[in-house]
């Protein structure tokens, strides 16, 4: 859902790792043997509230952000898996998982240096040139090679009510 007044929203095709048992100081040789498996998630982004919020608070927040699914992949190799963005049935990013900043094994090795993860975590693993601007009322599709496809739409929500700074708060105390 879209408050009105947010300002533009992007959204962002990418692999998510859904974690399968509880894992902290991984080494590469032992990274993938933690992952239960594998969905598609659109990570979405209020994008100007990303100024507002050092936090993302507000920016990676609201009803309906970072869809998930339709179903969790146990069979999957990440190494080069196709990303497509459609808005309203039209193809308008293409990329792919050889793409991302860090390969998978690297993230993983990366986030369990620095806390624990466990059943059920589902790490983003990035968006590899596929953020797209969309407006309320248009059909968001993220398509992965292997993963299927992840539909939602998105919606006109209320107007939100002008919010402090996060930010600003912290300094006042």
């Amino acid at each position: 859902m879209l408050d009105e007044g947010i300002g533009e929203i992007a959204v962002e095709g990418e692999l998510a790792l859904v974690i399968g048992r509880r894992a902290r100081h991984l080494r590469s040789s032992e990274a993938l043997e933690v992952v239960l498996g594998a969905t598609i998630a659109n990570d979405v982004t209020a994008v100007d509230q990303v100024p507002l919020d050092t936090l993302f608070s507000q920016a990676k927040n609201g009803d309906g952000f970072t869809p998930l699914g339709p179903w969790i992949e146990t069979e999957f190799d990440a190494a080069a898996l196709g990303i497509a963005m459609k808005i309203d049935g039209r193809v308008v990013a293409e990329s792919s998982t050889d793409l991302l900043a860090w390969d998978i094994v690297e993230q993983l090795v990366y986030i369990t240096s620095i806390m624990e993860l466990g059943p059920g975590d589902v790490i983003l693993t990035g968006a590899p040139s596929t953020t797209v601007l969309v407006s309320s009322g248009q059909s968001c599709r993220v398509r992965i090679d292997g993963l299927g496809e992840l539909e939602n739409r998105t919606v006109q929500g209320p107007v939100r009510a002008p919010l402090p700074s996060p930010d600003r708060l912290v300094q006042e105390k």
